[in-house]
């Protein structure tokens, strides 16, 4: 996926507080070069809806939480054959998110509580991820400012739709099953919710 216009000119302005990567610091990967260029120039966000953080540069022989790495660098008690999956991340339980080298570096949170046998789709591609996070953050931006949002559940059945739309057309997969998949029901969820609960 090539970068639009729109998401060039909105990615900073959305995302002001990013991490970046260097050539150098991405070398370990062999990540494609299509890959390596979209984090050198874009980087990640420090942190971005649905309850996402992401990791930065890596300095030589640093493995931590805000570094890039191999899973099994990470967690050193696991095998060789974990280092297929590369960290850029994690969710809000503390899971990773990896890019799966074995699978066209697609994106995936693995399940730390299962020692990471279980995986749970983001997205078809990082340029992918990075497109869908931010529409939903302007998703929310929009709700916030025209429906006086304060949570997540006051939002137009309009906007719905628009950011359903505009995350099928980034990457149609992510809206069958996985992350997106389930943030567009929870969103309906808290909303009949809020709803209900004003009710009474």
């Amino acid at each position: 996926m090539i970068p639009t216009d729109s998401f060039r000119k909105n990615w900073p302005l959305v995302f002001s507080k990013r991490n970046s990567f260097s050539e150098k610091g991405l070398i370990p990967f062999r990540l494609p070069l299509s890959i390596s260029q979209f984090l050198l120039e874009f980087g990640l966000p420090d942190s971005a809806a649905p309850c996402l953080s992401f990791v930065g540069n890596r300095q030589e022989n640093e493995y931590g939480y805000g570094a890039i790495c191999l899973l099994n660098e990470r967690y050193d008690f696991l095998s060789d054959k974990y280092n297929t999956y590369i960290v850029i991340g994690s969710d809000g339980s503390g899971n990773p998110v990896v890019l799966d080298t074995t699978r066209d570096n697609l994106v995936e949170v693995l399940d730390h509580e299962d020692l990471f046998e279980s995986a749970y789709f983001v997205n078809s591609s990082l340029p992918q991820m990075a497109a869908c996070l931010l529409v939903y953050q302007q998703f929310i931006n929009i709700a916030n400012e025209e429906n006086n949002f304060e949570g997540p559940d006051n939002f137009t059945d309009s906007q719905y739709k628009k950011l359903k739309a505009a995350l099928e057309e980034i990457d149609t997969v992510c809206i069958r099953s996985g992350l997106w998949h389930d943030e567009l029901n929870l969103l309906l969820v808290y909303r009949e919710d809020s709803q209900n609960n004003s009710s009474l």
